[in-house]
């Protein structure tokens, strides 16, 4: 998915202890181009590659309770920002327009880094997500507030990606569920890759995140 004039990628991501300094990738599309959310050491952080070079945003992690928190990345080519749980955190203005630029072996990777084609390596991503989104548009703040604590249709205009990860049985044997359904129409599935399938680790499991939000 790589949306070349505006761009926002949105997520609920769960770590049980936000203070720690485990790190991994969120998403990546990257490889000398695209877009990332990354947990590092001391920071989430996010980029766009734009004017051959990154636009990066980010936020002390420390700062963060532990469990679920949303985090959307939005650029427009000229202007980066980081929302955390629906509030501005970072932007970076760079003063001019540019497209969002992409290598030719860019893929989309959630939990893992994309190297060449769609090959994933590390640092890989510990934790749960949920209701992940990608928009070719630069949502404002008042549009992420509004659709973040709720489920969407999935004919949305603009939204080019959207899995809610409600595939399975939580926490039970799903040996063969492999697939992670794009509910718009665009047809951008997913697939699941070295994980278990069965029990509570490494498999469909109960999110809770939209009802933490609301009751927050």
């Amino acid at each position: 998915i790589k949306p070349t004039g505006a761009l926002t990628v949105e997520a609920w991501v769960y770590v049980d202890d936000w203070s720690g300094t485990q790190e991994g990738r969120v998403v990546s599309c990257t490889q000398t181009g695209g877009y990332n959310l990354d947990i590092g050491s001391t920071t989430v952080k996010a980029a766009v590659r734009v004017n051959s070079a990154y636009s990066s945003v980010d936020w002390p992690r420390a700062s963060l309770a532990s469990g679920w928190h949303h985090f959307s990345l939005t650029s427009t080519g000229e202007v980066t920002k980081l929302y955390v749980d629906g509030v501005l955190r970072d932007t970076v203005d760079l003063g001019a327009d540019y497209d969002i630029e992409y290598s030719t072996d860019n893929s989309l990777q959630l939990g893992a880094e994309a190297s060449g084609g769609t090959t994933p390596e590390g640092p890989y991503f510990c934790g749960r997500l949920d209701e992940f989104r990608i928009w070719s548009v630069a949502r404002s703040k008042s549009e992420i507030q509004a659709t973040m604590t709720r489920e969407l249709a999935g004919d949305e205009a603009g939204l080019e990606l959207y899995y809610r990860f409600d595939q399975g049985t939580p926490e039970g044997n799903n040996t063969g569920v492999t697939t992670v359904f794009d509910i718009t129409t665009n047809g951008h599935h997913g697939s699941l890759n070295n994980f278990a399938l069965d029990g509570d680790t490494s498999n469909w499991v109960s999110s809770y995140a939209l009802v933490r939000a609301e009751t927050d």
